[in-house]
C-alpha cells in the first residue's frame, strides 16, 4: 500500500511496496483491469519440468555458442590474390595477365570449395546436437508442462461446476 510521508519543502510523497515476482506460480484468473485476483503455485513435477526447460534451452544456447567456436575455428582464411605482374612488354601483358587471372579464378573456387565443406560440418553438427537431440526433448518437456497445467485447470474447472 501507499503511504504519503512529508519531506521537508518539497510536499507529499508516496512510498509504495515492492513485491518480488516468484516464478514458480502460474495464473489463476486475470481481472478486468489486468489485475491477477488468485495465484496457484505450481505442482512439485510442473516446477520440475521448468527447470527442466530452462536446463534444456540453456543447454542448447551452449550448443550455439560451442558451433559459433568451431566455425570460427574451422573456416577458412580469404584468399590473398596475387598482384598484378610488372610487365613492360605490351606482347607479354596480354599472356601475363592471362595467367595472373587464371590463378586467382583457381584461389577463389579452392576458397569457395573450403568454405562450403565448413559451413556444411558446421551445420550437421548443429543439426545433429540441436535440432534432432535437443530441441525434441524440449519440446516434449514444454508439452508436459502446458499439458498438466490444461489438464489441472479443466480438472479444477470441472470440479467446481
Amino acid at each position: 500500500m501507499a503511504d504519503m510521508e512529508t519531506s521537508g519543502s518539497a510536499g507529499p510523497r508516496e512510498t509504495a511496496e515492492i513485491v518480488p515476482v516468484n516464478l514458480v506460480y502460474q495464473e489463476a484468473e486475470i481481472g478486468a483491469q489486468g489485475a491477477v485476483s488468485n495465484l496457484e503455485r505450481l505442482t512439485p513435477t510442473q516446477q520440475a519440468g521448468l527447470w527442466l526447460a530452462a536446463g534444456v534451452g540453456l543447454t542448447i544456447i551452449g550448443v550455439l555458442v560451442f558451433v559459433a567456436v568451431v566455425w570460427f575455428q574451422t573456416a577458412p582464411a580469404p584468399p590473398t590474390l596475387l598482384p598484378l605482374p610488372a610487365v613492360t612488354d605490351p606482347a607479354k601483358a596480354k599472356d601475363a595477365l592471362a595467367g595472373y587471372q587464371a590463378l586467382n579464378q583457381a584461389a577463389l573456387e579452392n576458397y569457395k570449395a573450403l568454405n562450403a565443406e565448413a559451413i556444411s560440418r558446421v551445420t550437421s553438427l548443429f543439426d545433429l546436437l540441436a535440432t534432432k537431440t535437443l530441441l525434441p526433448i524440449f519440446t516434449a518437456i514444454l508439452g508436459y508442462i502446458f499439458g498438466s497445467r490444461a489438464a489441472a485447470a479443466a480438472a479444477s474447472s470441472k470440479n467446481s461446476e
